[in-house]
């Protein structure tokens, strides 16, 4: 039987919806594993689109992996999807996209 693969936003609507609980800043920059004036002082709280994508980042990388120390190698691996940068290296340029793809393509694969 093939496996059932949810989309990108079936999987934001569920894990970033209006009953879940927003991400301030410390706790993204907790799961990103840098310091919070990394995340204050990157791309990524400048935007809502920005924030809203860290957010769905990390919540999906969080729902895939039971230690956040997981989700840190996750993000500090460079990938050759992404030209071999790592997701993080991404996510501060502000070019979020391309993760996000790559965890919701994570996710599906477990």
């Amino acid at each position: 039987m093939p496996k059932l693969m949810i989309t990108r936003e079936e999987l934001e609507r569920w894990l970033c919806g209006p009953e879940a609980p927003p991400l301030a800043p410390v706790e993204i920059a907790s799961a990103l594993g840098v310091p919070e004036r990394v995340v204050i002082d990157s791309t990524i709280v400048r935007t809502e689109r920005r924030l809203r994508a860290a957010r769905f980042t990390v919540s999906v990388l969080r729902d895939r992996y039971a230690e956040d120390g997981e989700v840190r190698r996750w993000l500090r691996r460079p990938r050759a999807e992404l030209g071999q940068r790592s997701p993080l290296e991404l996510l501060l340029a502000g070019h979020a996209r391309p993760v996000e793809d790559l965890a919701v393509e994570d996710w599906n694969a477990a």
